[in-house]
């Protein structure tokens, strides 16, 4: 073992001898400097091992090649130097030559490649690696070169003398779940399986053609313990997980009924082909009445969730309309299937024909799976109905291997007034990993392709609280829950995926949003909703101290809701919004060092619930609702004029949406279009351009909330409605985008339990809430069977 770093941070040039059948420890030969993240490898035609290039005492890239002689306990630093400093490269020896692939290259990230002939002591420049990479496992395996994850640092210029030289230590921005292959023979790169999670600054090596990789960062909690193999010599052709393309699709119905004329039933329907789901293959599946499509453990019944994915317990389960629904024969309903083209390219169509339990709401779609596996299969959707109430069990759609390998597409925990699919579309599932690998790393946060999942639950069902960052965490206060309006505040984790409440605001509001002023560590929360009417407080929480103030109260007669709230050079700027009689045009500005209230100019179109956010100088009010329909004005007030002007207009006016400034541009994101109609989509301005692009759709449709930003790494968006009058605990982060150094976590990864585990032997887990009751009564008669809890009667 050469080198590393020492207990105090400091690069070692100690040689560490284990003696494998005493199991014991010595030294040897101290290496000619001190190095961390050099490259290694052993020769065992000449029995000498060679420590090339690395990071010296002063934290930077070398250039040396050292032969260290186990045997005679010497070094040997003769021999050429890498044509380019080097350091935490990919290192792997095919016959008489050592690989190395990427490099620190001060905090870019490189593709470089070089191959060390140590027969002739000579480098040569290689092809270079498919994306820049830095610390990944590599080994070579016959004439090939392989390299396992790794990852893209980033350091951005602003960063300080020492934070530059300690940051090659550090997580790189982006973790890679690529595996890339060199061919040494003919000079080039293929691609190969991905692997289950991300391993950046990982080990591993090669035993036969078994390829291992050992933790590592894995970009989203921190170090993993996950230890990966895959087997080069093996048949491959699994998938370790599928994504999902929103694509259009031709709808063939089915045309056999397989019997099924029921509610919460199913039957197994043979198939025409074999069918692959993850790292099985199978010749039947169960078709239940519900809306999916089940290989393994499977379970007909209702109380279905968003996570664990469908019913807990299942396996290898498709979920193109997972939700409690009924296909009766009487009402023309039931599930269909066909069988179209020849063998090998045949599709089986598995069609259902439903409506939502006790609602008559239609629904028609079908699931295509494909004999060629590719694509791996489609979801295809000919008539989605949004149901006219709320359901019994929350609508997912997805597929899962089992309750913690699973990829959710969408959820809507009405279970059907907010689906996230729509008449017309469908979904396309792609194998990732195994046999049909992609050519560019799947990293955890991916630049400009940010995606949005679910977090932890908001503490409550929640419209309307605020949501802001001290760019460590998100801290979000009051609410309504269509009963009550809180002053609670809480503090989320976004590593951790937890929230701890905090000490509440000496009032209750909601539909305020705050700002967080960094000079003094202090939030802003002014006006808002409470349970009588519109307020006018200025609340504000020093962070340090956990504890609540007041300012002077914003100059409105009747309070102020429903603003546009934006935070620039120590000034806050509220506006438009709801004045107690209709939209309002005022600008109010808030000066936080003499807690003094003026106004600026009006905004030229008088609007509440807009998005908004301030961006360099400028202060942005964008879309929103004038009184009676949404607008798609940008209004675009210059700070330093006192002036308005007008931006490109908005794709998709909205009421009620979240937003967040992020890496420089204004992200606006569900809302109603038009009211009371919610949305799932994200636009995004850019006032660099004055121009409008698509992000990313949210999971759960909702309007009337917040978003805050971790910049530059994640946008958190908790509670809101996902219809008028429905407040939800939903909660959402949106991770990627422009990829900070702060791992963001991908929420779903760990399913909440349906029945939480006890302290003890023995020992009950906590009460958690299930899905209300749809109707409040008292003395009811209930039974309950294995999987069914039954209520019947009851005085209301």
């Amino acid at each position: 073992v050469f080198g590393g770093l020492d207990a105090t941070f400091t690069p070692s040039n100690v040689v560490q001898i284990y003696d494998i059948a005493g199991g014991t420890w010595t030294t040897g030969a101290p290496m000619p400097g001190a190095r961390y993240f050099a490259s290694g490898a052993y020769d065992a035609s000449n029995g000498k091992i060679y420590v090339i290039a690395g990071f010296d005492s002063t934290f930077t890239e070398t250039s040396t090649t050292w032969e260290y002689d186990p045997v005679a306990n010497t070094w040997d630093t003769s021999r050429a130097n890498t044509p380019i400093p080097l350091g935490g490269s990919g290192y792997s020896i095919v016959g008489q030559n050592i690989y190395l692939a990427g490099t620190w290259n001060g905090g870019s990230g490189s593709t470089v490649h070089y191959r060390y002939d140590i027969v002739a002591d000579s480098w040569t420049q290689m092809a270079d690696v498919p994306v820049a990479i830095y610390r990944p496992d590599a080994a070579g395996i016959g004439t090939n070169e392989y390299l396992v994850g790794g990852g893209n640092p980033d350091l951005r210029p602003s960063a300080s003398k020492q934070a530059r030289k300690l940051a090659s230590t550090r997580a790189p921005a982006t973790s890679y779940t690529s595996t890339y292959i060199y061919d040494t023979l003919s000079d080039t790169w293929s691609s190969g399986p991905n692997t289950n999670v991300a391993h950046s600054f990982t080990g591993g090596t090669a035993i036969g053609t078994k390829l291992i990789v050992v933790g590592g960062f894995d970009g989203v909690t921190g170090d993993t313990n996950t230890v990966e193999l895959a087997d080069a010599g093996g048949a491959g052709g699994t998938c370790s997980d599928y994504t999902f393309a929103l694509t259009t699709a031709t709808f063939v119905p089915g045309v056999d009924n397989v019997g099924i004329d029921c509610d919460d039933c199913g039957v197994d329907v043979p198939l025409p082909f074999s069918v692959q789901l993850y790292d099985q293959t199978f010749t039947t599946a169960h078709v239940g009445s519900n809306g999916h499509c089940t290989f393994g453990l499977s379970n007909d019944g209702f109380g279905i969730t968003c996570s664990p994915l469908g019913i807990g317990g299942t396996t290898y389960a498709l979920g193109p309309y997972w939700g409690d629904q009924t296909v009766f024969a009487a009402d023309g309903h039931g599930v269909f299937t066909t069988t179209t083209g020849s063998t090998p390219n045949r599709i089986f169509y598995i069609e259902w024909r439903s409506r939502y339990f006790g609602s008559p709401d239609e629904l028609n779609y079908e699931i295509a799976l494909y004999e060629s596996g590719t694509p791996a299969f489609q979801y295809i959707y000919n008539v989605i109905t949004p149901a006219a109430a709320a359901n019994d069990s929350e609508l997912v759609v997805g597929v899962k291997k089992d309750d913690v390998n699973f990829n959710q597409y969408g959820c809507d925990p009405t279970g059907g007034q907010a689906p996230p699919v729509s008449s017309g579309q469908a979904l396309t599932a792609t194998c990732v990993g195994g046999g049909t690998p992609t050519p560019t790393p799947t990293p955890t946060c991916t630049p400009g392709a940010a995606q949005w999942s679910e977090v932890a639950p908001y503490p409550f069902a929640a419209r309307g609280p605020f949501v802001v960052s001290d760019g460590t965490f998100y801290y979000t206060g009051g609410g309504y829950d269509g009963t009550n309006v809180h002053g609670d505040l809480f503090k989320y984790d976004p590593v951790a995926n937890t929230y701890t409440p905090l000490a509440s605001a000496p009032d209750q509001f909601f539909l305020s949003q705050a700002v967080y002023y960094a000079a003094n560590n202090k939030i802003y929360s002014i006006a808002g909703f409470g349970l009588g009417g519109q307020t006018t407080t200025t609340r504000i929480y020093d962070i340090a101290g956990n504890s609540w103030t007041t300012g002077t109260a914003i100059p409105e007669p009747n309070g102020l809701s429903d603003a546009g709230t934006g935070l620039d050079s120590g000034k806050i700027y509220i506006g438009c919004g709801f004045n107690g009689s209709g939209a309002s045009n005022t600008l109010h500005i808030y000066d936080i060092a003499t807690d003094s209230w003026t106004t600026g100019a009006n905004a030229p179109t008088a609007v509440y619930l807009p998005g908004a956010g301030a961006i360099s100088g400028k202060f942005y009010v964008v879309s929103g609702n004038n009184g009676s329909t949404e607008v798609p004005d940008v209004q675009i007030y210059d700070i330093a004029t006192d002036t308005w002007s007008a931006g490109a207009p908005i794709p998709t006016p909205v009421t009620g949406p979240g937003s967040a400034v992020f890496n420089g541009k204004l992200y606006i994101f569900g809302g109603a279009a038009p009211f009371p109609t919610t949305t799932t989509i994200t636009q995004i301005y850019d006032p660099a351009t004055d121009s409008w692009s698509t992000g990313p759709n949210m999971v759960v449709a909702r309007l009337w909330f917040y978003g805050g930003a971790l910049d530059p790494s994640s946008i958190l968006a908790p509670g809101g409605d996902n219809s008028p009058g429905i407040p939800i605990n939903d909660d959402e982060i949106l991770a990627g985008g422009g990829c900070g150094g702060t791992p963001t976590p991908t929420p779903t990864v760990t399913p909440t339990p349906t029945c939480p585990p006890g302290g003890a032997p023995g020992v009950a887990g906590p009460w958690t809430s299930g899905n209300p009751y749809p109707s409040t009564v008292v003395r009811y008669g209930f039974a309950q069977t294995a999987t069914h809890f039954y209520v019947f009667g009851g005085v209301d």
